[in-house]
């Protein structure tokens, strides 16, 4: 609602979204070794994160970040709308990064869950 898009709270919340999101795919894609990533200080923590959720089915899961990340992750394969807070900006950086010669990811045919759960990442 428009009321609650005026919220600075839910803005933040948005942003944490965004950000989740962002750094999930990253880290399911880059190629570095756990803690040599030069993009950011987070990878390492999400390709644990990302080992975790493979398996992890617990809705009270107290992994940090499990439960919040499967949910949110959820939402954006399921999330068709172009206008959505959360998901369009993400899908538009995802988009511009993937056309951006200086993008350093796997091939399109790398397989496995975590290249599976990010495929829809930029559709």
């Amino acid at each position: 609602s428009t009321q609650s898009r005026n919220d600075p709270d839910w803005k933040v919340r948005i942003r944490h979204k965004q950000q989740r999101l962002l750094l999930l795919h990253h880290s399911a894609k880059c190629m570095a070794e756990e803690g040599r990533c030069t993009m950011t200080s987070h990878c390492g923590d999400m390709k644990r994160l990302w080992r975790h959720m493979e398996g992890c089915k617990d809705n009270n899961c107290r992994v940090g970040h499990c439960f919040s990340s499967r949910a949110i992750l959820s939402h954006y394969r399921k999330c068709k709308d172009p206008s959505c807070p959360a998901c369009g900006p993400v899908r538009d950086t995802v988009r511009k990064s993937r056309n951006s010669p200086s993008s350093r990811t796997m091939p399109n045919n790398s397989t496995g869950p975590m290249m599976n759960a990010m495929r829809g990442m930029a559709q």
